[in-house]
């Protein structure tokens, strides 16, 4: 049993009546030495005894009147079946053409982008018969016609400016944020701190200003570039505190991410002949163990308790290229 069945028409064009005329035949009845097939732009046609038009046979053209069947030229003698809109014929009958679906004996267009986006990566818009992809700004569709291809440094951003010089800060920005993050895992922190030890920092749009350790919750890190110097921020004592308050400094990620951060922020200098003034021993001793030589720890000014206030007067910073000061 065969699908998406539709009415037909026979399509007839009768000679000797001065000029062609052209009628439709509700069955083949009209069949005659005197019916040849046409093409009335209805779609695809198949004669009753395998004729196709047009009148071409391989590499023969046949002459006047003649159809082509079997790969011969023949006198007409036959109809040719007409099918309705958007649908074509197939071994005699009328089917929807690829694109459609037959609905109340009509061929529908189908919304190919209602199914899983019509295999498009990102945009679908929906045509007769078919659909066509397209990107997001800042994408290209690749050569498949579905997939889409970053074209952008920042896809889908709305940044006031030059591209090209947007384009070059992106870039900047993120090789220092691979340099920052070098060997730090994408989650460096694994415990939970309270919120009165270890808040969040809060930045502005800049374009040297840019976060490396953030969550749901806020920024927890970040750096930027201060005229000729560079600075790194983290977001409160647990990172940076002598004694028990050095909570973070246990996890190995964030170890590594304070020794990068001196790196980076003395770009002229290797790491075992940059000098360091720390604010407690903790961090002292963590940059000595990752080969940094030459680690003060900052005079303590003022002591009660666990309160401390160190010298970090011009004095103490004047052969200094990297203090770590907890604020």
């Amino acid at each position: 049993m065969k699908s998406q069945l539709l009415p037909r028409l026979w399509a007839c064009l009768l000679f000797g009546l001065g000029a062609p005329a052209i009628t439709a035949c509700q069955s083949d009845s009209a069949k005659s030495d005197d019916v040849i097939a046409i093409d009335a732009g209805m779609g695809d046609m198949t004669t009753a005894d395998g004729a196709v038009t047009p009148a071409s046979c391989g590499n023969v053209t046949c002459e006047g009147a003649e159809v082509c069947v079997n790969g011969e030229c023949q006198a007409p003698s036959c109809v040719v079946v007409l099918c309705t809109e958007n649908a074509v014929c197939r071994d005699g009958d009328c089917v929807c053409a690829p694109g459609y679906a037959l609905v109340m004996e009509a061929c529908v267009d189908v919304d190919e982008c209602a199914t899983e986006n019509g295999g498009c990566a990102q945009l679908c818009t929906n045509t007769p018969g078919g659909r066509d992809c397209a990107c997001d700004e800042g994408y290209a569709l690749n050569e498949d016609g579905v997939g889409c291809d970053q074209t952008s440094p920042c896809p889908g951003c709305r940044l006031c400016g030059d591209p090209d010089v947007i384009a070059a800060q992106v870039t900047e920005i993120r090789t220092h944020f691979d340099a920052l993050t070098d060997g730090v895992p994408e989650q460096p922190v694994t415990i939970s701190v309270p919120e009165d030890t270890n808040g969040t920092l809060d930045i502005q749009v800049h374009p040297h200003v840019f976060p490396v350790v953030s969550s749901d919750a806020g920024i927890f890190v970040a750096a930027s570039r201060l005229g000729e110097g560079r600075v790194v921020a983290f977001s409160g004592q647990d990172f940076l505190s002598s004694g028990v308050r050095s909570t973070l400094l246990g996890e190995a990620g964030v170890r590594a991410l304070l020794v990068n951060a001196v790196d980076w922020v003395t770009p002229e200098k290797e790491l075992p002949s940059v000098r360091a003034l720390v604010a407690n021993g903790v961090v002292g001793d963590l940059l000595v163990a990752a080969g940094v030589s030459n680690v003060d720890v900052a005079r303590v000014r003022f002591a009660r308790g666990l309160e401390e206030i160190r010298d970090w007067n011009a004095e103490a910073l004047a052969d200094v290229d990297v203090a770590i000061v907890q604020v």
